[in-house]
This record gives structure tokens, sequence and C-alpha cells, in this order.
């Protein structure tokens, strides 16, 4: 039996919705209008290059970036974070409640990118500050007069007299995962009223 057209261009709305947030499905959770850094030496770093860019979490970094002329910029171990960057197996960029990061990316063709003394402002999320690698020098996470930079939509805000929490900002997943829930609530009460008319 087919459902009448009106449940049926809800679902089909639903899944076009689900199709269209694919892409931020992924796991970073970078502004995609705030996602280049640069670098004298190699030029543009794009920190939300697809599926695997880089996430901010409550305590590190992971995911990748990538460089036309450097390849991707790994920012974590397979290991996970946070990372005591000791050994081979637990690099990569650490993140405090506070926005301190410290540690180290990977490239194949560059080696370790340092991100000691950055920051990413706890309340908007842009990331401040320079990264140093031996190779190819400073790279700049934001310029002077906001032309470019890297924000994630990830912040910290503070809530009482326990001081900040980590709290994603509602993002693009959260409205998938919303409309979802509306959209299978709309099924369940459509399937009850048909019941009733029986």
């Amino acid at each position: 039996m087919l459902l009448p057209l009106k449940p049926r261009l809800l679902i089909l709305l639903g899944l076009l919705l689900l199709q269209t947030l694919q892409p931020v499905l992924a796991n970073s959770n970078i502004d995609p209008a705030n996602r280049f850094v640069w670098s004298e030496i190699v030029g543009w770093l794009n920190f939300s290059p697809g599926s695997n860019g880089v996430e901010v979490t409550p305590t590190h970094l992971r995911g990748y970036a990538w460089g036309e002329n450097i390849g991707w910029v790994k920012f974590g171990a397979d290991s996970g974070g946070p990372y005591a960057n000791t050994n081979a197996d637990n690099w990569g960029v650490n993140r405090a409640l506070t926005g301190e990061l410290s540690g180290f990316a990977w490239s194949e063709n560059v080696g370790w990118i340092s991100f000691n003394s950055t920051t990413i402002n706890p309340l908007n999320g842009e990331f401040e500050g320079f990264g140093w690698s031996e190779n190819i020098g400073w790279i700049h996470l934001q310029s002077e007069d906001g032309s470019y930079g890297v924000s994630t939509e990830f912040t910290v805000l503070p809530t009482g007299p326990t001081g900040p929490t980590a709290i994603p900002t509602l993002s693009n997943l959260m409205i998938a995962v919303l409309a979802l829930l509306l959209l299978t609530m709309l099924l369940f009460h459509h399937s009850k009223r048909e019941e009733k008319t029986f």
C-alpha cells in the first residue's frame, strides 16, 4: 500500500536533508568558511579538506590538513589522544581546556610541526599564533587583518562557579540528528493516525 502524498513528500525532504548534510557528518568540526592557514614557504594549508579534516576535541586534535605543496599533515598518532609526545606511538597536538595547544603534527614531506605556544580562543573557536616547522618555518594560523585563519565550531563556554566546560556548539551534525528525529516522529504520528481510521 502506498503512503498518501504528504508523508511521501516529508520522507523525501528528510532524505534530501540528510544527503546534503552527508559531508558534514565527517569528523571535522572546522568552520568551512575559516579553514586555511599560511606558510611563506609552502603556501596554504587546508584544515578541512574533506572527510578526514582536523577535528578539535576537549583534549586534543586529530585528523588531517592538506597542503598542495606538502601533502597530508596528520595531527595525531593512531593510538588516539591526549598524546604524551614521548615516542612514535603517542605523538600529536593536545588541547588544554583553556585553549592552549601543545605537541606536534607530522607531515611525511616536511617532518614535525610544533603547535606549542598556539591557542584556540575558548570563546570564539579561532586558532591563534604560529606553528613552527624546522623545514618550512612559521605557519600563520591567522592573519593580522583577519583575511584568513582557522576556526572551529567547538568552543569552551564558562558555566558558573566550577569554571569552563567544553561543549560543542549546535553543529550541522546535531541539526541532522534533530531532522532525523523529527522525521521519525512524523512517520510514527502518521502510522498511528492511519490505525485509527480502520
